[in-house]
C-alpha cells in the first residue's frame, strides 16, 4: 500500500541518508528494485541505464524516490 511504501521506503530512506550526511559517512549503498522499470516489462529490447523509469505500483515509485533522494544527497554532501 502507499502507507507501507511511504513508511518503509521513503521515510526510512530519508532517515538513513540524513543520518549518513550528519555523520560524514563517505558512501551509502542503496538497493533499489526492478519495480522502478516494471512498466517496460512487456516492451521490446533491453533495459539500459538511460531507460526512463516506469514504476507500476507504490513499491516501485517509492524505490524511484529513494534513488533520486540518494542522488540529491550525494550531490549536496559530496
Amino acid at each position: 500500500t502507499w502507507d507501507e511504501a511511504v513508511r518503509l521506503n521513503v521515510d526510512l530512506t530519508l532517515n538513513v541518508l540524513q543520518a549518513a550526511a550528519q555523520a560524514g559517512v563517505g558512501r551509502v549503498v542503496f538497493a533499489s528494485s526492478n519495480w522502478v522499470l516494471a512498466g517496460h516489462r512487456f516492451g521490446e529490447g533491453p533495459l539500459r541505464p538511460d531507460t526512463p523509469p516506469a514504476p507500476v505500483n507504490p513499491y516501485g515509485a517509492s524505490k524511484l524516490f529513494g534513488e533520486r533522494a540518494a542522488l540529491s544527497f550525494s550531490r549536496a554532501c559530496g
